[in-house]
């Protein structure tokens, strides 16, 4: 059975949520990791074999010139 948690603004208003939610994932106790954007920026996963991102074309067609390039950013 997948252990699966959720990583966004309601699961980590308490102190040291985050960092807890992260550390658990990076140990092996959670499977699956779902979130917002919080989970791309900045954190670099080891053993992570897919990602899934929802709405990668919303942030192509955002209306803004630099919505290319900060789509990129994200995904990359």
């Amino acid at each position: 059975e997948l252990r699966v948690k959720r990583m966004d603004q309601n699961t980590t208003r308490l102190k040291n949520a985050h960092s807890n939610l992260i550390h658990e994932f990076t140990e092996g106790k959670i499977d699956v990791l779902i979130g917002t954007q919080m989970v791309a920026k900045g954190l670099d996963f080891e053993n992570v074999t897919t990602v899934g991102i929802l709405n990668a074309d919303h942030l192509i067609n955002f209306p803004d010139f630099r919505a290319n390039e900060r789509a990129f950013q994200l995904m990359t």
